[in-house]
């Protein structure tokens, strides 16, 4: 242990975390070994891990301090806020410190529970007291970002920008849109309006559309979103259809699930357009980490078609985790299956049977200031459509970079292409991007 602790102090985290294996296979009862393994594990990224660890002390000492906060620390940095909040709570009520209050704060608020994260910074400032002046500047300074953090989410937002998207097929699609965000508690109501302008050489079509929802941290496991409007059509004539969407997502352990409602106007080409193209969206998601290396998602979506056409597509990817710290990497292997009822030709892609597989490359980065991901991939798809079977290499990439230009600025940019489309039937290649501002009020 004492090994152990010398490389903390000197920054050599790896070589601590070999020591306290090797004193674990010999000895692995030492409790205080396994907890410290399980902090380090979950400085270093290995979230799955370190939860494990932890259990393993806690199975054996429910209230030992270093495996609490490290459980704790390492379910709330998954966002798996159903493990991490109870955790939070049973090391304060045994083991109350203003560090762990600070980091139960931490994780309200990335919760989404804000009220709850006012009333312990509230807390927080009745119950300090330092015992040194070195731990009155530490936690001072994490007090500070724990207010800023919280200032950020409950400020009011505007986000305004647009979209612009081209494909081989003479297919061209302008997007604006401006939303507002106003928090209301730990309910965060948002109103979203949006502005489409697609053309080709033959003929051109507009859609504007508005939604009003809202979004809330139902439990711990579970956050629901709900938004409803409507979106009009303009070309030679005007059309108008309701139009909304229902979204659940949660984390518990070390499954993520998912449910999305949708009903909508596929705007995507001025063809759908003119024809009137609406869809009713059912998806169904999920994601299961066996370890912190192997992981596995997947996703079924059933789309019913406004010309009487339905589709059922499942996609599965299995991903290999090459570098847990910050800039991540993973690399995926990913398998599309895509059946139609029938081909409408009324602008979409609607193979009778479409089978995509491709190598993934996925990497992301977060600072305190830039957020950022790369997805990266080629492969090969099979497809058949009226009869005619088509095999063919294929190949896409996105990356996306979010900026914190100042304290009420934030620049999104978001950059995607290759041929590997599936909103027209004929234009395979494409390029989209996406720019936007977001002034916190």
């Amino acid at each position: 242990m004492d090994a152990a602790y010398q490389a903390i102090s000197e920054g050599r985290q790896a070589a601590a975390i070999r020591m306290l294996r090797d004193q674990l296979e010999q000895h692995p009862d030492d409790l205080e070994a396994r907890a410290l393994l399980a902090q380090l594990l979950s400085w270093s990224g290995a979230l799955v891990e370190a939860g494990d660890q932890a259990e393993r002390v806690l199975a054996r000492d429910p209230v030992h301090p270093e495996a609490l906060r490290a459980r704790a620390d390492a379910a709330a940095w998954r966002g798996d806020f159903a493990t991490a909040l109870p955790v939070y709570r049973r090391y304060l009520r045994h083991h109350p410190s203003a560090q762990a209050r600070l980091a139960y704060g931490n994780a309200l608020v990335a919760a989404g529970y804000l009220q709850r994260a006012r009333t312990t910074l509230d807390e927080f400032d009745l119950q300090r007291s330092w015992k040194t002046f070195e731990e009155f500047e530490r936690v001072t300074a994490e007090r500070q970002a724990l207010v800023r953090r919280l200032h950020r989410r409950s400020a009011p937002s505007l986000l305004v920008g647009g979209t612009r998207y081209r494909d081989s097929a003479g297919s061209r699609r302008n997007e604006s849109r401006a939303a507002f965000e106003q928090p209301l508690g730990d309910v965060r109501l948002n109103l979203l309006l949006e502005l489409v302008e697609t053309n080709d050489d033959q003929k051109s079509s507009d859609a504007h559309s508005a939604l009003l929802g809202a979004e809330a941290r139902v439990t711990d496991w579970l956050t629901a979103s709900a938004a409803l409007g409507a979106t009009e059509i303009r070309d030679d004539q005007i059309d108008g259809y309701p139009v909304g969407r229902l979204n659940a997502l949660g984390h518990f352990d070390n499954l993520d699930y998912r449910l999305r409602l949708e009903r909508n106007v596929f705007n995507e080409t001025p063809t759908l357009l003119t024809n009137r193209i609406r869809l009713s969206e059912m998806e169904l998601g999920s994601g299961y980490a066996f370890s912190d290396r192997l992981q596995l998602a997947g996703n079924l979506t059933r789309t019913r078609y406004s010309d009487d056409n339905d589709s059922t597509e499942v996609e599965l990817t299995p991903q290999v985790v090459l570098r847990l710290r910050d800039p991540g990497v993973r690399l995926g292997y990913r398998r599309n299956h895509l059946t139609f009822d029938r081909q409408s030709g009324s602008g979409y892609f609607d193979p009778d049977r479409l089978e995509a597989d491709r190598i993934m490359l996925f990497a992301t980065l977060f600072l305190p200031r830039l957020r950022g991901g790369v997805e990266l991939y080629a492969g090969q798809q099979r497809f058949s459509r009226f009869g005619e079977p088509v095999e063919q290499f294929i190949a896409d990439g996105s990356a996306r970079l979010e900026v914190d230009l100042g304290r009420h600025l934030v620049l999104q940019t978001e950059v995607e292409g290759g041929n590997f489309d599936l909103r027209t039937p004929e234009g395979f290649s494409y390029w989209m991007g996406t720019l936007n501002l977001v002034f916190r009020l």
